[in-house]
């Protein structure tokens, strides 16, 4: 006799909403590089602060905070070290307007953010570096973008993508699946890579929620032409135009507000063999 039980039982909504509050994380990203000229890994250790308030009519606003990365365990910096933290200096406090869903929709204190930048701009160009022409041109690129559209880098960023993801709302039950479109931009030079993000109840208990996330590629979507001229500036060559991207990782809630206590997320690119990255990001709730 068939047993049809299983198939009758009743779906169970499963909600996550944003929560009133402060916590603490640590977080560490893993960066690694390689090209036929050169082989770069670094880990960076930061702590972070979320705070969330309820009180805007739009939406959801995160306050985040973090101190200064440390590169490796060690609190001394090369060139790039240095240059990257000046750079991180201008996001060290961020004030964000998420939607409902989570997605950063406006940033709120643009103009301490874009006063931070002209300091770090004159620290750059009268340090010793200042005369680097490709430093110059990242500087000049990277200060269009802030000036022209200041909420896209923070939502096309992989980064905060991931630190304010679309998880809020509600899942039919374990096993369901969310799939939204999202625009990655930086990682591989200047060229925007389109893919689909899938997130999956993995598990649901009342003190536990265990979302999976996975990404792909949105076919026709990403420039390879674009992507392949990007190589060349980098590695002064070009690949045979077949990107394959890697993104993966999860976010566990011990409760159903919208702070996770851990999340992941891995991201690689490999174009054959002139240049394969990957970026894990991992942060825990500070007990």
């Amino acid at each position: 006799m068939e047993n049809n039980n299983e198939d009758k039982r009743p779906a169970c909504n499963i909600r996550i909403a944003p929560k009133e509050g402060k916590r603490r994380y640590e977080l560490r990203i893993g960066s690694m590089l390689q090209t036929p000229s050169l082989t770069e890994q670094a880990d960076i250790d930061m702590e972070v602060t979320l705070c969330c308030s309820l009180g805007h009519a739009e939406g959801v606003v995160y306050t985040i905070c973090f101190s200064r990365p440390r590169f490796n365990g060690m609190a001394e910096y090369n060139k790039e070290q240095w240059i990257y933290t000046k750079i991180f200096d201008i996001h060290r406090n961020l004030v964000l307007r998420v939607d409902k869903a989570g997605r950063i929709k406006e940033v709120l204190n643009r103009e301490a953010i874009l006063e931070a930048w002209m300091k770090v701009r004159r620290d750059l160009s009268a340090s010793a570096f200042g005369r680097d022409t490709g430093l110059l041109h990242k500087i000049a690129a990277f200060e269009a973008k802030l000036r022209t559209d200041l909420e896209a880098v923070y939502r096309h960023d992989l980064f905060f993508q991931w630190l304010c993801n679309d998880m809020y709302g509600t899942y039919k039950n374990a096993g369901a699946s969310r799939t939204t479109g999202k625009q990655i931009g930086g990682f591989i030079g200047a060229t925007d890579i389109t893919i689909a993000e899938e997130k999956q109840v993995l598990l649901a208990e009342e003190n536990k929620i265990l979302i999976e996330v996975s990404g792909s590629l949105v076919s026709g979507e990403t420039d390879l032409n674009k992507l392949n001229h990007a190589l060349f500036l980098q590695v002064g060559a070009t690949g045979s135009q077949e990107l394959l991207f890697s993104y993966s990782g999860h976010y566990l809630f011990a409760d159903r507000s919208g702070f996770f206590d851990q999340t992941t997320l891995s991201v690689g690119a490999v174009v054959d063999r002139i240049y394969n990255r990957r970026l894990i990001y991992s942060l825990n709730a500070i007990i």
